[in-house]
Order: structure tokens, then sequence, then C-alpha cells
């Protein structure tokens, strides 16, 4: 039996698209109802609109999480050089 992998040097590319496929089918998933949207928005210029909201949104919360993640590992290094007390 062999195992699914994702390397992507030891599976074809339609293998991999049948794969998706299949777990789009399975399940509803986040990525194929992007690509649809996707193909929404070259018809509909409303969808694009859309379609451009929401990639801004994600771009920003993601931007947000980073910028977050940097204030906490400034902050423990800050505390490791100040010898764990802050005056």
């Amino acid at each position: 039996m062999t195992e699914m992998r994702d390397d992507k040097d030891s599976v074809s590319s339609s293998a991999r698209r049948r794969r998706r496929a299949k777990a789009a089918d399975s399940e509803d998933h986040p990525r194929d109802a992007r690509f649809t949207a996707r193909n929404e928005a070259k018809v509909l210029p409303e969808a694009a609109a859309a379609l451009e909201r929401d990639r801004a949104a994600r771009k920003k919360i993601t931007k947000k999480a980073k910028r977050e993640r940097q204030k906490e590992r400034k902050r423990s290094q800050w505390l490791e050089s100040s010898g764990g007390r802050h005056s």
C-alpha cells in the first residue's frame, strides 16, 4: 500500500489535480471556492470587486498577525537581554 504524498517531484500534475478535485468534492474546500470566485470575477465586475475586497481583507489579517509575532519576538528578546526584569 502506498501512502499519499504531496512531493511535487514524485506526483504528476494530473494526479495532483485529480486528488484536489476529489478533496473539493468530498468537502467544501475554501481553496476551491476561491478559484470559483476568481473564475466568476473574470465575467462579473461585481464579483471581481468582492474578490478584491476578500483578498485585501485576508492580506490585512496576515500582515496584522505578522506584526504581532514580530512585537512578541522583540519583547521576548528584550526581556532576555534585560535579565527578565523591567524597570
